[in-house]
């Protein structure tokens, strides 16, 4: 996928239902990779922002239920601060069960792509959605 000329900031967003009442605790991250693929430093819940591009890539934090309506974690990276840091060749995001529930699972289990950050503004438009990927659970 192509994104936009001129697009600044993508997000990363996942959010999670437990069906069964369960605790089921996703978790996001961000890995920067170098050009010869080694990973330039990790950003996650225990790692708020990167150092790369001085903090061009920015974790919501740590939601360890998935309660509460929308996204519940959520990875920003400003592509042109850290284009211009240089250390940076590709940023691979992964999201991992730290429960260990697997994802079939989950109720109502997703991961999107937006083209922006996410605004705490309620008054702010929301960012386009340029993807989604809908984790299934069991029928």
């Amino acid at each position: 996928m192509g994104l936009a000329r001129g697009l600044q900031t993508v997000t990363v967003a996942t959010g999670w239902e437990s069906a069964d009442g369960s605790r089921v605790d996703l978790d996001l991250a961000a890995y920067l990779l170098a050009p010869d693929h080694t990973v330039v430093e990790r950003v996650y819940f225990a790692k708020l922002s990167s150092d790369a591009g001085n903090g061009a890539v920015v974790a919501s934090g740590d939601n360890v239920s998935g309660d509460g309506d929308g996204d519940d974690e959520s990875i920003s990276v400003d592509l042109h601060a850290l284009a211009l840091d240089g250390s940076t060749h590709s940023v691979v995001f992964v999201l991992t069960s730290f429960s260990g529930h697997a994802f079939a699972d989950i109720d109502e289990a997703y991961v999107r792509l937006l083209a922006g950050a996410i605004n705490d503004d309620e008054a702010a438009d929301d960012p386009e959605e340029l993807a989604r990927m809908t984790l299934r659970g069991h029928a």
